[in-house]
């Protein structure tokens, strides 16, 4: 009988942030491994981006599969096991070597096979390309507001004289202004 890790996570450990998303997702699984008759060895709450390998909670969870204390993990969706190729190529290669017999996923399918395997792949290269991708928007976002003058989205909690330091050295930066592609502001020169 197969034994699973349930593995909830959201990308911030920030408390408001992304309030009902691990609460959700822990309901969700608990009906559908009830509905599935799984049998959840250890229930797993990650609050940290998968972004970039070394999520503790995650490594903790993959050295028990490859010791044998479990052998099947179910979560949301792939995206919240790995956005990363690192993470990504860990869990096939336990699938490859049987220590992770399955996967399951309320929102997506797998099974595994060669085919499941390379869909699987498949999942965790849109996760990673989704991240990058986020990541450069936002770059491209944060430059517009440079441009059009929005220095109120720069502002963080922080004192004034904190800030308007960090300010200084950000922002009046000439280096900063070459690149964002723009002459730096004459009220600045």
């Amino acid at each position: 009988m197969n034994q699973y890790f349930l593995y909830a996570r959201k990308s911030t450990d920030v408390e408001d942030k992304q309030v009902l998303s691990i609460e959700a997702q822990l309901a969700e699984l608990r009906t559908y491994a009830a509905n599935e008759h799984l049998s959840i060895i250890e229930e797993i709450v990650e609050k940290q981006s998968a972004k970039s390998p070394g999520r503790p909670l995650f490594n903790a969870m993959m050295s028990k599969l490859e010791k044998g204390e479990g052998n099947g993990i179910v979560s949301w969706n792939p995206d919240r096991l790995a956005r990363n190729s690192v993470d990504g190529g860990r869990i096939i290669y336990l699938l490859d070597t049987g220590r992770i017999s399955t996967l399951k996923f309320p929102t997506f399918w797998f099974e595994s096979t060669p085919q499941g395997k390379f869909m699987l792949n498949i999942a965790f290269g849109q996760s990673k390309y989704y991240v990058d991708s986020l990541a450069e928007n936002t770059k491209r976002g944060l430059r517009q507001k440079v441009r059009r003058g929005e220095w109120d989205s720069f502002v963080e909690s922080r004192s004034p004289c904190q800030e308007f330091s960090r300010w200084r050295k950000n922002y009046l930066s000439p280096r900063y202004w070459a690149y964002c592609g723009v002459e730096v502001p004459h009220i600045l020169v």
